[in-house]
């Protein structure tokens, strides 16, 4: 028995450290919560959601929820029978039923003093045709293998007189965007 006791502790004192726990970034070490913000909490009584009423939710989420950070859906403007007040879309901005850009920057303060992160997801496959790049040089064109579509058999959408490919189909005012483009994928890393 002593020879063992003798042989397990040379080994333990031998025995090379643990390394360090690596430093982790936030998405690795804490909890992230998805949240559709149309569909969360409404501050205003239109019955959407907004950044006001996800704001005021913060301590539910990251104290009942246990979330370190937030993940939010798609905020930009996407569906055109929403956006007849709105005449020009990019990725920078936000749906007017969610709020307006200084409440989308409140939003963010209050989050970070909770010592939040916030990362926003983005759609860059579909796009309104009132979105800056809805045009004919950034979009995929139709052709007779395209026949997918969500709600329709026809998936080409107008553009300047011209058929494009639409996810959403003919008469939903949203077009798809071609992501092989260098010019494409260069916008959107910039949003």
């Amino acid at each position: 028995w002593i020879c063992l006791i003798v042989v397990s502790i040379l080994y333990i004192v031998f025995t090379p450290k643990c390394p360090p726990r690596p430093v982790q970034s936030f998405w690795q070490s804490k909890v992230g919560y998805w949240v559709n913000p149309f569909a969360f909490k409404d501050s205003d009584g239109d019955l959407i959601g907004d950044l006001k009423g996800l704001l005021s939710v913060g301590d539910y989420i990251q104290e009942s929820v246990g979330a370190g950070f937030l993940i939010l859906t798609p905020m930009s403007p996407l569906y055109p029978k929403f956006l007849s007040n709105v005449t020009k879309v990019t990725f920078e901005s936000i749906h007017p039923a969610l709020g307006t850009m200084d409440d989308f920057s409140a939003f963010l303060r209050g989050f970070k003093k909770r010592g939040m992160q916030t990362v926003i997801s983005l759609n860059f496959n579909a796009v309104p045709l009132t979105h800056e790049l809805a045009q004919p040089a950034y979009l995929v064109p139709a052709t007779a293998a395209d026949k997918f579509s969500r709600v329709s058999n026809d998936s080409a959408q107008l553009v300047n007189g011209e058929k494009f490919y639409s996810t959403y189909g003919k008469g939903s005012g949203v077009v798809d965007l071609n992501l092989k483009l260098p010019e494409v994928m260069e916008k959107g890393k910039n949003a």
